[in-house]
C-alpha cells in the first residue's frame, strides 16, 4: 500500500534559503530549498464543502491557509519507525545580543493518510462507520497528539511544534504505529474512533482531492 504525507506550513525568509529534508525512517523522500517566503492565502470554505457546515447565522466560512501544500507518496515498506523532518535554517540578524528578525517555519497541517483517502468517496464511506465519541482519539491521528521528539542541536526540547513559529535549525521525529492494518503518524488511543476531517479539508482547498468517483 502507498501512503501520502502532507506538509503545509508558513515560511518567513530573511536573507538565506532554508533547506528542509523529509525522511521516512532513513529513506530520503525529498529535499526542498525554500527560496521564497510562504504566506497565508484566504480560502472560502463554503465553495469546497463536502460535508455540512454548522455555525451561527453571521458565520463567515473563510480560513487562512499557507499558499503551498507539499504532498509525497511513500511506499509502506519505508514506514516502519518514524517520519523525520530536518531543517537547516540558521538565518537571523543576531548581533551584540540582539535579534530583531529571523527566518522561521510554522507548521499549519501535516498528516499521513493511505492513498485511497485521496478520493472523496472513501471519506464518505468511513464517515458512515465512524464514531463521534472522542475528538482526541481520531483517524488520521491529529499532529498535536503525535507524541514526537523535537530536537535542536541533538538535544530534546519542549517547544511547541504545531502552529508555532520555529526559528533556527531543528529536527522533528514523529513516531509511526500500526493499528487495524494501517500506519498512523502517532499512537492511536484505544476505544472508539473519531474521523479527523482536517486532511480531507486541506486536500480539497488545494484542489487535489479526487471528487469524481
Amino acid at each position: 500500500m502507498s501512503y501520502v504525507l502532507g506538509l503545509c506550513f508558513l515560511y518567513h525568509r530573511y536573507q538565506r534559503d532554508a533547506v528542509m529534508r523529509v525522511y521516512a525512517d532513513d529513506h530520503l523522500i525529498d529535499e526542498v530549498r525554500l527560496t521564497q517566503s510562504i504566506k497565508f492565502k484566504i480560502i472560502d470554505k463554503s465553495k469546497f464543502a463536502l460535508r455540512q457546515m454548522i455555525g451561527p447565522m453571521n458565520y463567515v466560512p473563510v480560513i487562512h491557509v499557507p499558499e503551498k501544500l507539499f504532498l509525497y507518496e511513500v511506499q509502506e515498506r519505508y514506514l516502519n519507525d518514524h517520519i523525520k523532518i530536518d531543517v537547516q535554517n540558521d538565518d537571523n540578524n543576531y548581533n551584540n545580543a540582539f535579534m530583531t528578525d529571523y527566518s522561521y517555519i510554522r507548521f499549519e497541517n501535516f498528516f499521513l493518510i493511505p492513498d485511497w483517502l485521496m478520493y472523496s468517496m472513501n471519506w464518505r464511506r468511513i464517515n458512515r462507520i465512524s464514531s463521534m465519541i472522542h475528538k482526541h482519539n481520531c483517524f488520521p491521528v491529529h499532529p498535536t497528539s503525535a507524541g514526537g521528539e523535537f530536537l535542536r542541536a541533538s538535544k530534546k526540547i519542549n517547544d511547541t511544534l504545531y502552529r508555532y513559529p520555529i526559528g533556527g535549525s531543528f529536527t522533528v521525529k514523529l513516531p509511526l504505529y500500526r493499528k487495524h492494518n494501517l500506519m498512523h503518524l502517532g499512537k492511536p488511543k484505544p476505544g472508539k474512533i473519531y474521523i479527523n476531517h482536517e486532511p480531507m479539508d486541506v486536500l480539497r482547498w488545494f484542489n487535489v482531492l479526487n471528487i469524481n468517483t
